[in-house]
């Protein structure tokens, strides 16, 4: 008599990498809001009706004391890596070019270059720094100063900076100033859910300027991936003869409403006997390569890859840890198909969605005992 050990089904949950509970998907709201102040009204009396501001322009209508600093973003706002484990192309506090999602995890960072104009002179900036909170705009708590560059970007024109339709073309040192914002996530305990993230300079009148391009993020989601199969996967096993598994159902399980999407992969290790009886050919041991696996993921499944067989089968590759024996990307996906960036688009689970596997198993002629052994399913939120 065959029996395998049924509790084979061994899940890891990669968070953004390799670890185990956490995500991320970057969805950014731009506020778009119009306000009347000191400046435009000079801009009209002035007799212009659009254009560029020049820095003698600037001179002409600098204030003091009544008017809200102006905050700008300059270049691209960029996602940092965590630096604790490398991604599928990120290395650590590189930039996370693989992130598909609007959301983040502890240790991984937001980095802003920042323009902030103060008419009344920017020595009046008492502060600049970055926020998160349940409020869109400002008013949310402040989680990070940012610095000022000793030196000014030669970056204006990324900034676009604008005092309603009219374009900032030049840099005037005495009430303008760059800044590095940096806001590494904290753990779930502090920063967890939906949150709105921006940057706001506040002058020693009080006077608060926010950056427009409010961002709206998922902090350190909950994720989970669900195996499910109905009692034994195998029945009447007999040496010497092709069995096929139950269904097996694999579900992103992960928070509600947060978007995350995860990249599949399976691995698995020899079955091993401890009865010194047993044999499958091998003494004590059921070779993994006996097992094969078919995958259905909606419209897409495994038939007609390279290593399938005419079943659709695919064989399973041995390793017991994500970089053991070496890193899973572009070897060990459940569904490598569609190419879409670094991913394949059938290998991704969608928040809810479900993967359907069957497993196959070839048992040599000569097969007799009780085997215990590992499959295992990784996900990695993208």
């Amino acid at each position: 008599m065959i029996f395998l050990n049924t509790e084979i089904l061994l899940v890891s949950i990669l968070s953004g990498k390799k670890s185990a509970d956490r995500i991320r998907m970057k969805h950014i709201k731009t506020l778009l809001t119009t306000a009347l102040s000191l400046i435009f009204i000079l801009v009209f009396a002035d007799g212009a009706i659009g254009g560029n501001i020049g820095t003698s322009f600037l001179d002409k209508v600098k204030i003091s004391g009544n008017s809200e600093p102006y905050v700008w973003s300059c270049g691209n706002r960029l996602v940092l890596d965590d630096n604790v484990e490398p991604g599928r192309i990120s290395d650590g506090r590189e930039e996370l070019i693989e992130r598909w999602g609007n959301y983040l995890f502890e240790g991984e960072q937001l980095k802003w270059d920042i323009l902030v104009l103060d008419m009344g002179g920017i020595n009046n900036i008492d502060k600049v720094y970055a926020t998160v909170g349940e409020i869109e705009g400002r008013g949310n708590e402040i989680e990070a100063n940012c610095r000022p560059y000793i030196e000014p970007l030669d970056d204006l024109d990324s900034c676009d900076a604008r005092i309603g339709e009219y374009k900032i073309m030049e840099f005037d040192s005495e009430i303008m100033k760059y800044y590095s914002c940096v806001l590494t996530i904290e753990p779930s305990e502090s920063m967890y859910g939906e949150k709105w993230i921006t940057i706001e300079a506040r002058d020693v009148d009080g006077l608060i300027g926010v950056l427009n391009e409010n961002e709206f993020w998922y902090l350190n989601p909950t994720i989970a991936l669900s195996v499910n199969h109905d009692g034994e996967l195998f029945e009447d096993l007999e040496p010497g003869k092709v069995s096929y598994s139950k269904n097996i159902s694999i579900k992103n399980a992960a928070d509600e409403g947060s978007g995350v999407m995860m990249d599949i992969f399976i691995s698995g290790e020899d079955f091993i006997s401890s009865d010194d009886s047993a044999f499958c050919p091998e003494e004590n041991k059921l070779s993994f390569d006996r097992f094969r696996f078919f995958a259905q993921n909606e419209q897409y499944n495994t038939n007609g890859l390279p290593d399938a067989d005419n079943e659709g089968y695919r064989p399973i590759k041995y390793g017991i840890g994500f970089n053991d024996p070496a890193p899973f990307y572009n070897a060990y996906e459940v569904i490598p198909k569609e190419p879409a960036g670094p991913y394949y688009l059938a290998n991704i689970l969608y928040s809810g969605e479900e993967l359907d596997l069957k497993l196959k198993l070839d048992l040599p002629e000569f097969c007799k005992g009780e085997f215990d052994g590992g499959m295992y399913f990784w996900a990695e939120a993208i």
